[in-house]
């Protein structure tokens, strides 16, 4: 009988083809973050090529960085090479929103079976093939940017927007904005840019794929806003200043509704709408309750 085995911690990898029974299974997930699991190369290939079959848990995006858009792309094709290098068996995926991976699956799909395939070949393939050749285009810079996104979520906040209770709320804090926030903006300011090109110069039966991308990064931008108005209010609050941090804060709320509004409106599966509800309880609902603190706050200080 062959078993598959799960999870066993990297400090035992050099001893498990001892212990064992031959060509078993073992499923493992190193890390969570696929540059983080190309910086330490070693871990992967001291499990293959021998009497155990390992199999790879890769991530495609991660709830750790949370709800905003996320892509591998260009890490996988590294990961790939490496595991069909070292002699691995073969790999399983984790996702949270499967709409936002069509690129990356149908490279996925290629490449196990093909060395040689190309994921940036594949995605305008499949984006053309869904919208049109203009807007194709337009969409893959939106991937370009949100995996650009991503190499900065794992390098410098891995937990971003981790769907816990304090979602919104661990950005409290009174200082500086984090240089990586305005970095990130940006990506996906571009990929919001190039995602409304598509939308214009989309076919009529592509229009809504297009319309997905446009408002599912338009979230992402306003959401990134959002938390930079809450840690403007921190910083007010600190400073005893409290009608400028109800007024940043109020703006940081109008930011993050809209957001909620736009992803709303394109929301395709349940993924999405778990996210926004997530959203709303984790993020707009403690943040409400922050406001009516500092309103109490700033009404006492006036009349003082």
């Amino acid at each position: 009988m062959k078993f598959l085995y799960w999870g066993f911690a990297e400090e035992l990898y050099p001893i498990l083809p001892k212990v064992l029974p031959p060509n078993s299974e073992l499923e493992v997930m190193p890390d969570n973050f696929l540059d983080h699991l190309l910086q330490r190369p070693e871990i992967l290939k001291g499990l293959s090529g021998g009497s155990i079959k390992p199999i790879i848990n890769l991530t495609v995006d991660d709830d750790n960085i949370g709800i905003l858009p996320q892509m591998t792309t260009s890490s996988l094709q590294k990961v790939l090479a490496l595991l069909r290098e070292t002699g691995w068996e073969g790999v399983v995926t984790r996702e949270r929103f499967p709409g936002d991976h069509d690129t990356e699956r149908a490279y996925l799909a290629r490449a196990s079976w093909d060395a040689n395939a190309d994921p940036e070949k594949i995605a305008s393939e499949e984006l053309r093939a869904a919208c049109g050749e203009r807007c194709g285009d337009a969409l893959l810079t939106t991937m370009h940017s949100i995996d650009d996104a991503t190499h900065v979520w794992e390098s410098d906040d891995e937990h971003f927007a981790f769907p816990v209770p304090a979602l919104m709320m661990k950005y409290w804090k009174a200082g500086p904005l984090p240089g990586y926030l305005e970095v990130n903006r940006k990506n996906y300011e571009r990929g919001w840019r190039a995602a409304q090109r598509a939308v214009l110069v989309a076919t009529p039966e592509g229009k809504t794929y297009a319309e997905f991308w446009s408002k599912r990064m338009e979230f992402a931008v306003k959401y990134i806003i959002a938390v930079e108005f809450v840690r403007q209010a921190a910083t007010a609050e600190a400073a005893h200043q409290p009608q400028q941090a109800v007024e940043a804060l109020n703006k940081g709320l109008a930011s993050l509704r809209d957001s909620l509004d736009d992803y709303a409106a394109v929301a395709r599966t349940q993924s999405d709408r778990g996210a926004i509800a997530v959203a709303v309880e984790y993020g707009y609902r403690p943040l409400e309750k922050k406001l009516s603190e500092l309103q109490k706050a700033a009404g006492t200080a006036s009349l003082n």
